[in-house]
């Protein structure tokens, strides 16, 4: 077995979240360090109260020939300026076969906080992940915040765990 991890490359499909700091670059490019770097690189929300907004970014490709996925988990690293709840929130997100899919946890808080969420299926074909469907996922973040109390993530990546087929001697 082995885990690859795929960091954002580019640009998805969707570019809705208001800020990125600094505002030079990318979306993407706030998230995609190796390591977190918390309030350096991020992008938010500030605007956008019970709403959420949604980025989703290209990721770096599955480069191995063959092999079973048994999971594909997003990663994601996130922080609310107030505890407010129920309107802060957090979804990790994944674009396979055209569809989004919203991550099941929300987090609420005050600190950065590392949050994952898995499929072991592709959910749009209910079968085992692909090699291409890995390849052409885009991953990203749903958050809601408001002017002064603002959603932030900061660091966001994918980790696909494959199961090498045995060799035949």
């Amino acid at each position: 077995m082995a885990v690859y991890t795929l960091r954002p490359n580019g640009a998805g499909d969707l570019t809705e979240l208001g800020t990125q700091f600094p505002a030079s670059g990318a979306h993407w490019d706030k998230v995609d360090e190796a390591t977190a770097d918390d309030d350096t690189t991020y992008v938010e929300d500030t605007t956008n109260a019970g709403v959420r907004l949604r980025d989703l970014y290209t990721l770096e490709n599955l480069s191995i020939g063959s092999g079973t996925i048994t999971e594909v988990r997003i990663f994601t690293r996130t922080k609310s300026s107030t505890a407010l709840a129920p309107i802060y929130s957090h979804r990790a997100l994944i674009k396979t076969n055209g569809t989004i899919y919203e991550s099941g946890g929300i987090y609420k808080g005050l600190t950065y906080v590392d949050f994952y969420d898995y499929w072991t299926t592709n959910p749009f074909t209910g079968s085992a992940w692909t090699i291409a469907e890995v390849n052409a996922l885009q991953a990203g973040i749903a958050m809601s915040g408001q002017v002064g109390a603002p959603a932030r993530c900061t660091h966001l990546y994918v980790n696909v765990t494959v199961t090498t087929p045995a060799m035949v001697i």
